[in-house]
């Protein structure tokens, strides 16, 4: 588990670094020779419990929600929130705002993802995956149109004492709590953040996608190559996620929460 500072903020081990884009160009000697590789593997005593490792530096622990049985998934996601709250020491009331890097993925573009309606687009099918991320803990849980309720302790969870940075969070915000009924009123924008970070002052990001404003913040301490085809389910296993989908969207929502971390904590 992470361990927790003073300030009441959870803190990783030292991350490290994203890709860099073929058109950004950097001194030969600054040049990684390769990205860092993604390892999972499921533990023996959890279904749908996971470890995720990013090279020697980095590891994380992912559990996946994919049960629209609400009896099924609530215990589960439950289990999860009070984790991170005693991780973070968040019982009470006044205690410290918990950090939550959150991400959330539709399933057009990937293989054997769901059929959406003629002439959907990301803009306006729903989201079928939110992704969230507290010190090293990853949160995975799917989105059903069609199922039953979601939880209210995970809709309670981002609703009040947590701080919810994302990239375009305004927007996913919105569009959870019109499709889910999902209320996040205290949320950052990371792009916005990020600029007004030390290190980055001066630099607009505003159109910056996640891997840009990783390389700005963390300064290279995340360096993933993500697949260019992904599978959303694995072949022949019913609905069960692929191991790439369980990988990328966690570490889509980690780097969220390392991006907001490092200009949150250079304000205290």
């Amino acid at each position: 588990m992470s361990k927790r500072s003073a300030s009441g903020q959870c803190k990783d081990p030292p991350s490290t670094p994203f890709r860099l884009n073929k058109a950004e160009k950097l001194p030969r000697e600054k040049r990684r020779r390769r990205p860092m590789e993604v390892t999972i593997r499921s533990t023996a005593k959890f279904r749908d419990h996971y470890e995720i490792s990013l090279g020697e530096k980095i590891s994380l622990t992912t559990t996946v929600v994919r049960d629209q049985d609400y009896k099924l998934s609530e215990p589960v996601v439950r289990e999860w929130v009070n984790g991170v709250r005693r991780m973070c020491g968040n019982k009470k009331r006044n205690a410290q705002q918990i950090l939550v890097g959150l991400s959330a993925s539709h399933s057009i573009g990937y293989a054997n993802g769901y059929l959406e309606r003629k002439g959907s687009n990301k803009e306006n099918s729903p989201y079928r995956l939110l992704q969230l991320c507290v010190g090293n803990h990853c949160l995975l849980f799917g989105l059903f149109t069609y199922g039953g309720p979601i939880p209210k302790v995970l809709k309670d969870f981002l609703y009040g004492g947590t701080r919810v940075v994302g990239l375009g969070i305004d927007k996913m915000a919105d569009k959870l709590e019109r499709d889910y009924g999902f209320l996040i009123p205290q949320r950052v924008e990371l792009r916005k953040l990020a600029m007004e970070d030390g290190a980055c002052e001066g630099r607009d990001l505003s159109k910056c996608d996640l891997e840009a404003v990783a390389r700005a913040v963390l300064e290279g301490k995340v360096d993933v190559a993500r697949p260019s085809k992904m599978s959303w389910f694995k072949d022949g296993v019913g609905c069960e996620y692929s191991d790439d989908l369980i990988k990328y969207a966690s570490i889509e929502a980690i780097t969220a929460q390392r991006i907001g971390t490092k200009p949150l904590g250079n304000r205290k």
